[in-house]
């Protein structure tokens, strides 16, 4: 193999890693915000449940 090619091939693979790695870190964020929303929506409902009259947010459960 010539000098180019070894060259090419090395800058094709940099290129493929940045791209697999960019899609991986697309998902990470992805998860990460449905993750943060997800929390945020419980602790919105047991805030909600909180303020009901007569009402807790984890009622004791009968055994």
């Amino acid at each position: 193999m010539t000098l180019f090619v070894r060259i090419f091939l090395a800058a094709a693979a940099v290129l493929l890693a940045l791209v697999v790695f960019a899609f991986v870190l697309k998902l990470l964020v992805i998860a990460a915000l449905i993750a943060a929303l997800a929390v945020a929506g419980i602790f919105i409902v047991s805030a909600i449940r909180r303020r009901l009259p007569g009402r807790t947010a984890f009622p004791a459960r009968r055994l």
